[in-house]
């Protein structure tokens, strides 16, 4: 397969989002779903896989309410390295009774749906071989068939106690309030390209081949998210150089988004009111 992931690739690479409680988000995220935490000193965590690249921020601003329906993260998608380690996380949330949500062969992956304790969406899942992701005529064939879980099931020998090192966010999928407006944001600014737009409601975006790195969807039909809520603050996206940011600052002046310069890179707000920080691979 190719590295979707890399630094040719245009991909989100971090989220920063906003919890009621630390200490059970922690919990969560460190004894539920495996990956390793570390407090930042201030008053922060780092959420990775393998004890270095950054996943997630958490911070807590309590008596913040659950998302709810409104704009923001409809789940963040954690890539695992295979079908092995998604029987393993499998073993492991059968084994620990994890409340799943659901589950789902999309024919280009195979996903486990649940949520955290403030009710953000998680997806976790494994590609399968990207020569089998398109049809005769080249056309992506991304759907939602039943999921096989015996056979991820015995894809694995053993439950995963960790999450495997190699994981990363495959993908961001948001709820938002204006379909069109979030499309053309993160298409004409942001410079993702439509893969997928025939599922009512919804766009997938991707670069270098990929089904999706980003998802838009207006299925629940989102209102304005208000910082009384918990979800999604800022996200991080990747760039494959310089010139491919400067490009993307370019087109966010042109279309009325400003952008802001900050240590490290710099920064627009999306259509929903979420930051958007630019890097360099």
């Amino acid at each position: 397969m190719n590295n979707y992931h890399g630094p040719r690739s245009l991909h989100v690479s971090e989220l920063h989002l906003v919890v009621a409680d630390l200490n059970r988000s922690t919990a969560f995220y460190r004894d539920a779903l495996g990956f390793k935490v570390a407090e930042n000193g201030d008053g922060s965590v780092d959420v990775s896989a393998d004890g270095a690249k950054r996943l997630l921020s958490l911070t807590q601003k309590p008596g913040v309410l659950p998302r709810g329906k409104t704009a923001g993260l409809y789940h963040v998608a954690f890539l695992l390295p295979s079908r092995t380690a998604l029987g393993g996380f499998l073993r492991r949330a059968i084994a620990t009774q994890l409340p799943i949500q659901g589950a789902a062969d999309h024919r280009v992956s195979e996903a486990i749906y649940l949520a955290d304790p403030d009710g953000n969406g998680i997806e976790i899942y494994a590609d399968t071989d990207d020569a089998d992701w398109r049809d005769e005529a080249g056309r992506l064939d991304m759907g939602t068939d039943p999921f096989d879980y015996t056979g991820v099931y015995y894809a694995a020998d053993a439950e995963i106690n960790h999450m495997p090192a190699a994981t990363v966010i495959g993908h961001l999928h948001l709820a938002v309030h204006d379909l069109e407006r979030s499309k053309t944001f993160y298409r004409d600014v942001i410079g993702l390209a439509v893969t997928a737009d025939t599922y009512p409601g919804a766009y997938f975006l991707s670069s270098a081949g990929y089904h999706h790195h980003l998802a838009v969807n207006a299925w629940e039909r989102a209102a304005i998210r208000k910082g009384d809520r918990a979800g999604l603050v800022e996200t991080t996206i990747v760039f494959p150089e310089c010139e491919s940011v400067q490009a993307a600052v370019v087109r966010a002046n042109a279309l009325g988004y400003a952008v802001t310069d900050h240590d490290g890179g710099r920064s627009c707000v999306d259509p929903d009111g979420t930051i958007v920080r630019f890097t360099v691979a």
